[in-house]
């Protein structure tokens, strides 16, 4: 699954995990902190959420045209993480003010347009005549860094404000506020990497517009593959819409119904869901079990996989054993299941289009979209 592609690749899906990390972090919280904090009604949350999520939608195409016609994706990229860094960090402070609330956001409203389209660019870039058709997987594994990210996050938020409560005895809102802290801390992880191995993608980072052609440079369009491409955009974008619309609704009426109407106490199996710990174990396991079922891992790989599947089967229990018999769960606790399923799906994604591939019925990328929605 991941021979044969770039170094470039692993330094990117690292990045924007935790990108992703710091973005997820705040957004399984984010709901709950302002109706905790400001003790806003539900339809004025809904709203705030509704414009912070939109902005970091909309904002990436000024940022895509800063790099485009002035910085390049590299630096643009680095900007937009810093920026992030800053508005996680105003975020963590505590206040009543909610100016300085909607300042934070600005700033990492503004970071994240920086950001956002970039990377992908960056991504796209890796890939040249020789290795295109290993573009679509690569952007599958890319994905899968997305999830690792998004499921880390909640659990690092749910713990570090369990933590600043029990330990600290911190209200509940300011609780929140550390767990913005560490959506900064993840930013900083992610320029670090970024930087760290730059060689590894610095070949990535040129534009159409530079003066210095290869192999890499784009084959030029006609006006009517233009408009055909243009179209086929338009339509994506049509049937996407709706598809975000209903997944952005996890950070807010999805929590807010785990909130209020879902139990806050659960037994000791089912808390092996919920407890960071055996969440990860679990994670550990599924993916050492994919590993070790793939035709083409080595004995080392197997063998590493057997014991990490052990390992982490004898954390369960011990885990387990250790529960009561009635457990406190979080709200946003909820919110680590669907980039878990994402990240075991994943691989055997990949794996039934790589072997549809070599039988040349692999679909299309807007077919794989379809069949995804």
């Amino acid at each position: 699954m991941y021979k044969n592609h770039p170094k470039g690749l692993f330094v990117l899906f690292f990045t924007e995990m935790w990108e992703r990390f710091g973005f997820y972090t705040v957004l399984s919280i984010f709901v709950l902190y302002l109706t905790e904090n400001f003790h806003w009604s539900e339809a004025t949350v809904g709203n705030i959420y509704g414009i912070f999520v939109g902005t970091t939608f909309f904002l990436p195409l000024i940022g895509g045209w800063i790099a485009d016609r002035f910085l390049g994706y590299g630096r643009t990229i680095l900007i937009g993480l810093s920026t992030m860094a800053a508005g996680y960090a105003l975020l963590a402070v505590p206040t009543k003010h909610s100016w300085l609330m909607f300042a934070a956001l600005a700033v990492i409203s503004s970071g994240t347009g920086l950001y956002k389209a970039n990377i992908y660019v960056l991504v796209g870039n890796l890939y040249t005549k020789s290795n295109a058709a290993l573009k679509d997987s690569a952007f599958t594994i890319f994905y899968m860094g997305i999830n690792l990210g998004a499921f880390l996050g909640p659990i690092a938020a749910s713990t570090i404000k369990n933590f600043m409560i029990d330990h600290y005895h911190l209200p509940i809102a300011t609780a929140y506020n550390a767990g913005f802290g560490a959506a900064s801390v993840g930013m900083l992880l992610a320029i670090t990497i970024f930087l760290s191995f730059r060689r590894h993608h610095r070949m990535a980072d040129y534009r159409v517009s530079d003066k210095k052609q290869d192999e890499r440079t784009e084959v030029v369009l006609s006006r009517s593959e233009e408009k055909e491409r243009l179209l086929s955009l338009l339509v994506i974008f049509a049937s996407i819409i709706f598809f975000w619309m209903a997944y952005y609704q996890n950070g807010f009426t999805l929590t807010l119904f785990a909130k209020v109407y879902t139990v806050s106490l659960v037994d000791r199996f089912t808390f092996l869901l919920f407890d960071p710990v055996s969440l990860l174990s679990l994670l550990a396991l599924l993916l050492s079990v994919s590993t070790t079922a793939r035709k083409t891992s080595t004995t080392r790989s197997r063998v590493a996989g057997g014991a990490v599947a052990i390992a982490a089967i004898l954390i369960m229990i011990l885990k387990f054993n250790r529960f009561s018999n009635a457990n406190v769960i979080s709200p946003e606790s909820f919110q680590v299941f669907n980039p878990l399923f994402i990240i075991f799906l994943t691989p055997i994604m990949i794996g039934m289009f790589g072997y549809l591939r070599k039988r040349s019925k692999e679909p299309s990328s807007p077919g794989k979209m379809a069949i995804g929605m």
